[in-house]
């Protein structure tokens, strides 16, 4: 078995608006268009009007999560939208880790922009320098498994108020990870949920070749939430052969939900929590 390989496969990589916006790149949201030499994850959609939230998290244990969010408000006329439940199968490539830092940009000031869950509601406020809404660097969503998160957009420069719901992504908790012999897959387990609006993505870090001094490569493999994947042995000869301190497992699970509040609108949310797993 060969997997396919692409330039590079980011750990939360972009939506991606037609060249038409100036946003360089979107709202992190999940790679899942990465995969599509594998499959289609994601859907085009044709719009005038494009509301993207993402709310990104890391797991504290099974009971909790920490996350915090950005938006951004942009017009575009063809994109590719991350969608969760469209993720129910298992695919896997090689891929470069993009270690690029991107700025994401938006378009509009549709208002004070809110984010309630588990009782709390707090704003994203409005930074004009790059367009876009974010929570404050000393604010976060901290939440439970169930929880869900509101936001809430009183509109503005022509987007409608509305509002959108997700179930929050909730805290994903590796099983115990075995390092195989060469040859044989290497399995990985998790708590899952069984739900089919929300996926994982498994993502194994290595140096390659193994004179890199960082990790620079990885498997990245979409994958249903249903707790155990196994990497296939034809992706692990690099990984085996990378020194064991530049050799990690991230774990992220994720949801998408959409909404269309008049036909030349449509506002998306994702939510992703995330952990990692350093071998010892």
């Amino acid at each position: 078995m060969t997997l396919p390989r692409v330039v590079t496969a980011s750990p939360l990589p972009p939506m991606r608006p037609s060249s038409r916006i100036t946003p360089s790149r979107a709202v992190a949201l999940v790679g899942a268009f990465l995969l599509s030499a594998c499959g289609s994850l994601t859907e085009a959609v044709a719009l005038s009007q494009y509301g993207s939230i993402s709310i990104s998290g890391r797991s504290q244990g099974t009971a909790q999560a920490r996350a915090t969010a950005t938006a951004i408000f942009f017009e575009s006329g063809n994109l590719s939208v991350p969608n969760s439940a469209r993720q129910q199968s298992d695919q896997c490539l090689i891929a470069a880790i993009d270690t690029a830092t991107s700025v994401v940009r938006g378009q509009k000031n549709v208002g004070n922009v809110t984010v309630t869950s588990a009782g709390a509601t707090l704003p994203l406020a409005f930074a004009d320098a790059f367009a876009r809404y974010e929570l404050a660097t000393t604010s976060s969503l901290t939440y439970r498994p169930g929880d869900n998160a509101v936001v809430t957009i009183p509109g503005g420069s022509g987007f409608p108020s509305t509002s959108i719901a997700v179930r929050l992504a909730e805290p994903i908790v590796p099983g115990a990870i075995t390092v195989p012999a060469a040859g044989q897959p290497m399995t990985v387990t998790w708590n899952a949920t069984n739900d089919t609006t929300s996926a994982v993505i498994v993502a194994l870090r290595y140096a390659f070749p193994a004179t890199s001094t960082y990790p620079n490569e990885q498997v990245y493999c979409a994958v249903r939430d249903d707790g155990t994947f196994e990497v296939p042995a034809a992706a692990m000869t690099a990984f085996l052969g990378s020194p064991n301190a530049l050799r990690s497992l991230r774990l992220t699970r994720w949801r998408t939900n959409f909404l269309q509040p008049n036909l030349a609108t449509t506002l998306h949310v994702a939510t992703s929590v995330d952990t990692v797993v350093v071998f010892p």
